[in-house]
């Protein structure tokens, strides 16, 4: 499986997205506050609400004078009268001059009383009220910022609407994650229970999306293993079956040799010299597969990451591992016959697991080749391969022998090791082997 890229960390993903939440949420305040606050402008800061409120409070306070029976020297009665309002500024004067405020830092000056008429309580022209005490009237102005309340009460929904809104957009990121590791967790199980060919979920491009490519990675690496596990078990039970089927005929003639032998059932030295020489042969047939079935289980039986991998000219590998061995079946009475175009590309191989590769191979040509038959040798560099391959007509005397394969089993998965490919088939009296090696 490719590896797929992830360029963006969780962690920075939602760090991105809490500054852009608090962004919004901030924009959203200041809007929110801005038409909050022109509403209430509106509603509330104009003369006539303004006079009205004020009106009110004067109403209050006329009230608490009276049922308290106030003078002008109760002042402290006046002070914790005014600081059970809110946002009130109260100044009170007699004969023009101030004797008492809420707030000695405002005092706000009287206005000539000479100058305007009385229309009611309210001093015409102006914002002054006048109060009723027990020892008499006095003049009273105020600053009442009634609307403060309902300013403040705007601002705090307007916060609250854009944390709201914030906490939303976060509740929503963190719960689309919280799903999606939901579902890994249900698609694990599903894992567990067997079925490798379930493919996982992969959304987005943090680490949840790379963990899950990297269990469906682990995936199909587990259900390569197994399938290759098993094709090895099936491989090994046929070759098992075949194996005893090979050496149970030179043992059985083997074990009929020596038992002529030890009973004396020979007629001359002639007769003996020939059972012994047999013998021999027999003895060395079966040495033969015994060594190659020890090299099949080695071969199978060893990873490839215990491969020693060297880099090596296409050219110089061909010549000394290749071409040596065809010099020497030249010399045994075998015609070579060989065709190329440029090898210039490198191997990346393990020197002696490929050596037994091509010993196996020249091993089939000096036992099963027709040497009256020239033997076709190959080579060919393609894009992004080096192809190697044989092809000779098949011995007369060998044509009718069945046999395990054993030995280009062992091929077959040398070369699947160094990531090559390694084919063999019969057509006829015709026998083909072909491999190929990445280059780099």
């Amino acid at each position: 499986m490719s590896k797929k890229p992830y360029r963006r960390r969780l962690s920075i993903e939602l760090t991105i997205l809490t500054a852009a939440s608090a962004v919004l949420a901030l924009l959203l305040l200041f809007l929110l506050h801005t038409a909050a606050w022109k509403v209430l402008d509106y509603v509330l800061v104009n003369p006539q609400m303004v006079a009205k409120q004020e009106k009110k409070c004067v109403s209050r306070l006329q009230s608490y004078i009276d049922s308290n029976g106030l003078t002008l020297e109760d002042t402290d009665k006046l002070k914790e009268w005014v600081s059970s309002q809110r946002s009130l500024i109260l100044t009170i004067y007699r004969d023009n001059k101030a004797v008492f405020s809420s707030d000695e830092n405002i005092v706000v000056s009287p206005s000539d009383f000479d100058d305007y008429a009385m229309e009611g309580d309210i001093i015409s022209g102006s914002r002054e009220y006048m109060l009723q005490f027990k020892d008499g009237k006095a003049e009273a102005t105020m600053t009442y910022m009634f609307e403060n309340r309902y300013y403040i009460i705007a601002d705090v929904c307007a916060g609250l609407i854009s944390f709201g809104v914030f906490m939303a957009i976060l509740f929503l990121f963190i719960r689309h994650k919280m799903k999606y590791i939901a579902l890994l967790e249900s698609e694990l199980k599903i894992l567990k229970g067997g079925d490798l060919d379930y493919f996982v979920t992969e959304q987005g491009t943090d680490e949840l999306a790379s963990l899950a490519h990297e269990i469906n990675a682990m995936r199909c690496a587990i259900k390569e293993r197994q399938e290759a596990e098993e094709t090895y078990q099936q491989s090994s039970r046929e070759l098992v079956t075949a194996m005893s089927h090979d050496l149970r005929t030179p043992l059985t003639a083997l074990i009929g040799y020596i038992d002529i032998l030890y009973m004396g059932k020979y007629q001359d030295p002639k007769k003996q010299q020939q059972y012994f020489e047999a013998l021999r042969k027999k003895a060395y047939q079966i040495k033969d597969m015994s060594d190659k079935l020890f090299e099949y289980f080695i071969v199978f039986g060893k990873d490839s990451n215990d491969l020693e991998m060297q880099t090596a000219g296409a050219a110089e590998f061909i010549g000394q591992v290749v071409e040596e061995s065809l010099f020497d079946l030249e010399s045994k009475g075998f015609t070579i016959i060989r065709s190329s175009n440029e090898i210039n590309c490198s191997l990346s191989i393990d020197v002696d697991s490929i050596r037994r590769v091509f010993g196996n191979i020249f091993s089939n040509l000096l036992k099963y080749a027709d040497p009256s038959m020239p033997i076709r040798v190959e080579y060919q560099q393609q894009s992004d391969r080096l192809l190697i391959r044989f092809e000779n007509r098949i011995s007369r005397n060998h044509s009718d022998k069945k046999s395990s394969n054993i030995g280009l089993k062992t091929c077959e998965k040398i070369m699947d090791e160094h990531k090559g490919t390694f084919e063999y088939g019969q057509q006829g009296e015709t026998f083909r082997i072909e491999l190929s090696l990445p280059i780099w």
